[in-house]
Parts: structure tokens; C-alpha cells; sequence
């Protein structure tokens, strides 16, 4: 038990030294279906977020995206976004292909809604999270309540050099989990067993300015069944600067670059309107520098597992693909 909580301390102390984070990560995601039907993407986020202030600002560009099927191999356009998180609001701008921008869209994300809208920054910041937690808490979590031990789980600690290898979960639905005590605690390895799929997981970290950031992750999902598939996604930063300062124009839709006179959708309310002009990205400055320092410091949102993050890549291809294949189905006669 002692083990867990130094490593928890650890990653937390690492966390902890974060102010900002800024960078650019390239994403390369191959998906495997049952019928031999794949899908080979490459895109590029680039990222700024600050850890004390919960606030996130990410563009998505792909380079590649490739259908591959039974009639051959096309490419399919897909739109450059580019998103702001501030105060549990979602803005995403989008700029299609043919160069035209769809209206900016304004969103307060609920758990329900998290994946679908916030997956890439959390793909991003995945590295330091465990089941939408920080590494450190899921470490406290675990030795507050002895989850490996109680509740028909196993669990078996031990030390091998700077690694801790912890073995939890059930006797048939084994996870193994590997966290580097000379980087910061981080969750190197991962390996999850639950039956219709399996996951797995390598990080390698590197150390910015005295703070251990990952530097590459490779990913594998393999669901097994009658729904075979197969995901493949490796993830590697060609840049990271930690504790830069980042105004507060940093994050505003200027910084989205949305243009004078765009229009702003806003989903909670159906109220269109004309930027700039309200919705306001940010609270007003005063309220801004008074706010309680007691705000959380990890994002409410954004704190995605590997696992998560793919599973989401998984879930809306799918979802993509069943309505397309509704609207090419031929409509039937009412019996």
C-alpha cells in the first residue's frame, strides 16, 4: 500500500509543476473491420491548454484520410476544426474543405456529450489519466478503498528497479498496469482484458523544463465477437513547451481566428448571433482575475484514457457509417 501512495505522490508532485502546456501531437489511426473494410487517417492537433484555469484551445487538420472497402480506396475530405474550452463552454469553428466555414457552434458539454465533442484534447492529455481521473487520484482511489482486494477483485503489487506493476481487476477481466517512479509516475504501460475486447497501451515520456510529458503513445483496441475490429493508433509530439505564459486573449474566439461578422450558434439556447457579440468567450476581466482560486485544476472534460479516446474514434466512424448506409438503403413499400 505504501508503494501506491508513493507513486500517487509522484505523479501528483509532476503534475502539480504544470502551468501550461503547449504543442503540437500527430495522430496515426488505422481501423480494421470484419468485412476487411479499413480506414487509414493521419491528422495533427495542435494544442494550448492551462492546467490552472481549466481552459483548452486545439486545432485538428488531417493530412490523410483513406476508405478502403470492396469497390477500392478513396479519400475523403474531412474539415479542419478548431476548438476553445473556457468555462464549460465548447466553441467549435469549423473550415470545410471547398474553403467555406460552417457558423461557429457553442456548446456546455454534459458527461453524455463529453466524447463526442471534446475527444481530441482529451486524446491529448490521455498521458496523465486513468477512467477520467488523474493517474495520481486513481492511485489514491484505489488504495483508499482497497478496490483490488475487496468486491471479488485481485490485486498483487510489486517493484521491479523505478517500475511499479500493479495486477488488478477479476480473475477472468485482468488489468495490468505499469507506472514509471523515475518519470513522474507515469502510466507506461496498460493492458485490459474485459472479455469482448482488449486494449493496450505504451507511453514513452520525456522530460520539458524538469516536468515529465509523453512523447509517444502507441494504442491497439481489439474487439472480438461477432463485431471483429481492430484499432491502431500511434501518437507523437513533435513539440511541447510547458509553462509558457498564455494571455487571456489566448483564449478567445479571436484567438480561433473566426472573423468579424460570423455568425455564432448557440446550442443551449437556439440563439443565433453575430461575432463578436454574445455569447462572450470569456467572463468579463474582473470576474476573470477575482475568480476563487479553488477552481479545479484538471479539466472536467478532458480527462480521457487511451482507451477512451480511441473507443470514441471507434464509435463515431461506426455511427458515420450506419446513417450513410441508411440513406443509400432503397426505401421499402409499407406492407
Amino acid at each position: 500500500m505504501e508503494l501506491l501512495m508513493f507513486a500517487s505522490h509522484t505523479a501528483s508532485a509532476n503534475l502539480q509543476q504544470f502551468h501550461t502546456w503547449v504543442g503540437l501531437v500527430d495522430i496515426h489511426d488505422t481501423l480494421v473491420e470484419p468485412e476487411g473494410a479499413s480506414t487509414d487517417s493521419r491528422l495533427t492537433i495542435q494544442f494550448a491548454h492551462d492546467f490552472r484555469r481549466s481552459r483548452s484551445r486545439w486545432e485538428v487538420s488531417f493530412s490523410k484520410f483513406t476508405r478502403t472497402d470492396a469497390g477500392g480506396s478513396r479519400e475523403l475530405p474531412q474539415p479542419s476544426t478548431r476548438c476553445l474550452l473556457v468555462d464549460d463552454r465548447l466553441y467549435r469553428y469549423e473550415r470545410r474543405s471547398s474553403g467555406e466555414s460552417a457558423p461557429v457552434t457553442v456548446v456546455t458539454p454534459n458527461r453524455r456529450q463529453a466524447g463526442r465533442f471534446v475527444h481530441e484534447i482529451g486524446a491529448v492529455l490521455s498521458p496523465f489519466s486513468i477512467r477520467q481521473q488523474p493517474v495520481h487520484a486513481w492511485l489514491a482511489n484505489v488504495d483508499r478503498h482497497r478496490l483490488a482486494w475487496d468486491q471479488g477483485r485481485r490485486g498483487a503489487i510489486r517493484r521491479e528497479g523505478d517500475l511499479l506493476i500493479l495486477d488488478y481487476g477479476y480473475e477472468n477481466r485482468p488489468e495490468h498496469y505499469t507506472f514509471d517512479l523515475a518519470k513522474g509516475g507515469a502510466l507506461v504501460r496498460e493492458r485490459i482484458d474485459k472479455g469482448e475486447y482488449q486494449t493496450s497501451a505504451a507511453v514513452e515520456m520525456v522530460q520539458v523544463g524538469g516536468i515529465w510529458v509523453p512523447s509517444r503513445v502507441e494504442y491497439t483496441l481489439d474487439m472480438v465477437g461477432p463485431t471483429v475490429r481492430k484499432l491502431r493508433r500511434v501518437m507523437t509530439w513533435t513539440r511541447s513547451e510547458v509553462n509558457v505564459k498564455l494571455s487571456e486573449s489566448e483564449f478567445t474566439l479571436a484567438a480561433l481566428g473566426v472573423p468579424a461578422g460570423h455568425t455564432v450558434y448557440d446550442t443551449r439556447s437556439d440563439a443565433i448571433s453575430t461575432y463578436p457579440g454574445e455569447p462572450a468567450p470569456l467572463p468579463p476581466r474582473d470576474l476573470a482575475r477575482d475568480a476563487p482560486v479553488t477552481r479545479r485544476s484538471w479539466p472536467r472534460h478532458a480527462a480521457w484514457a487511451v482507451p477512451a479516446a480511441a473507443a470514441v474514434v471507434l464509435a463515431t466512424w461506426l455511427a458515420v457509417r450506419k446513417r450513410r448506409a441508411a440513406r443509400a438503403r432503397p426505401a421499402q413499400p409499407p406492407s
